[in-house]
Parts: structure tokens; C-alpha cells; sequence
């Protein structure tokens, strides 16, 4: 097997005691004996780090570090980590190593809330920064401020011109569209179910945005 391939295990590969650690985080519960610990997390955060764990789960099959019998939190050793995470910086953008790691962190110290686990944020919380533009790079940068001015801007023009060509109102919904995530950076998600009259009211001289909490629901192993 590469062991320099991306690897990520699915649900359905994962050894019985990391699946049954995992379907207990989102176990519903009732008031006598408690929620999981990630009952809270959002179906996209999930999906997100079930791909981060599966990552780590990969990587931990081909290097021959795998056993099956093992708790979870008995494999995360501050060795492994190191080694695993020494893997993801020869081959992946330093933000992807970042995300990969605090995604493993995310999902083991809520399988294993007692536990001691400041080392592993200690590393976390490094390669956070690390993964940081440098000040070099944020130099040039526009301020948010000035952005949102030229938008505006650039929305008084093209409502001043003719709307009735599909091209001209595409313009003007993109410049919209940027202006909104200036002012407030909405999840993609959002933005893309968003209706005027139902996510975007006008209330006096305002604009607000608003999104139900929806509760999150376990998303299917196969599209993991």
C-alpha cells in the first residue's frame, strides 16, 4: 500500500469500537441519562470531521498501526500524532494539516471527555498558527471597510443602468452576493437557500438575516 496516498477510511471500514464511540457522541438521550457529547454539532460539522477521523484511521491501517481492539483514545498517542501529522506536512497545504488535526482533536476529546488531552491541543493550537498567513502576506490585503465602500459603490451603478438583460442583473446579484458576505460571512450553505421574505426581511431602515436552527441528523454512512 502508498503510504504517501490520501487514505480515508469510511464509516462502514471503521473498526467496532471507533464506530460505537462515534454513534454514542450523537446518542439523543433524555433527561436521566444524558445526550452525546457532539449532539450539538451541526450534519455538515459532522461530516466533516467523521472525513478527518477517517483520515486519521487511514493512515493509522497503512502504517500497521491499527488495532481493532484498541479504544479509540488508546491509539492517540502524542508519537503517533506526531508522525501522522509529519505525513499531512510533506504532502498537504498547511491549512489541510491544520484541519485535519483539529478535527482528529474535535472528535477524541469528546469520545473521551476525562481524559488529558492538553498536549494534543498544545500541537493543535501550534500548527494553527503555523498554517496563519505570515503579517508579509496580509500586507496587502484590502480592508473589509473599503471593500464594502466600492461595493456599494459599484451596486449604485448598476442599479442606475438598465436590469432587463440577464447579464446585467447577474452583476448585480454577484455584487450583492459580496456585499453580503463582507458585512456578515455567511455559511455557503446559507447563502445558497437564501429567500428574500423568509432569510432576508427589511425591517425599517434594515436589512436582517435569519436561518433556523435546524436539528442535525446523522448523515448516512454511504456518503461518507
Amino acid at each position: 500500500m502508498n503510504r504517501q496516498q490520501r487514505i480515508e477510511l469510511p464509516l462502514a471500514a471503521w473498526p467496532a469500537p471507533d464506530r460505537a464511540a462515534w454513534e454514542d457522541l450523537f446518542r439523543a438521550g433524555d433527561i436521566l441519562d444524558g445526550q452525546g457529547a457532539a449532539i450539538h454539532w451541526a450534519e455538515a460539522t459532522r461530516h466533516t470531521n467523521a472525513k478527518h477521523y477517517g483520515r486519521w484511521l487511514g493512515w493509522l491501517a497503512a502504517n500497521e498501526f491499527m488495532d481493532g481492539d484498541l479504544a479509540p483514545w488508546a491509539r492517540v498517542t502524542s508519537a503517533r500524532v506526531d508522525a501522522y501529522a509529519r505525513s499531512l506536512i510533506d504532502r498537504l497545504a498547511p491549512r489541510t494539516v491544520a484541519s485535519a488535526l483539529i478535527g482528529l482533536k474535535c472528535v477524541v476529546q469528546r469520545m473521551r471527555p476525562g481524559h488529558d488531552w492538553r498536549w494534543l491541543k498544545d500541537l493543535t493550537n501550534r500548527l494553527d498558527r503555523w498554517a496563519t498567513p505570515s503579517r508579509e502576506c496580509r500586507e496587502w490585503a484590502v480592508p473589509a471597510s473599503d471593500i464594502f465602500t466600492r461595493i456599494l459603490a459599484e451596486l449604485a451603478r448598476c442599479a442606475g443602468g438598465p436590469l432587463g438583460k440577464r447579464r446585467d442583473q447577474l452583476v448585480f446579484r454577484d455584487t450583492l452576493i459580496v456585499a453580503i458576505l463582507t458585512v456578515c460571512p455567511i455559511r455557503l450553505r446559507n447563502l445558497a437557500m437564501m429567500e428574500i421574505g423568509k432569510h432576508l426581511d427589511q425591517i425599517g431602515s434594515e436589512w436582517h438575516l435569519r436561518f433556523e436552527a435546524t436539528r442535525p441528523r446523522p448523515a448516512s454512512p454511504s456518503t461518507w
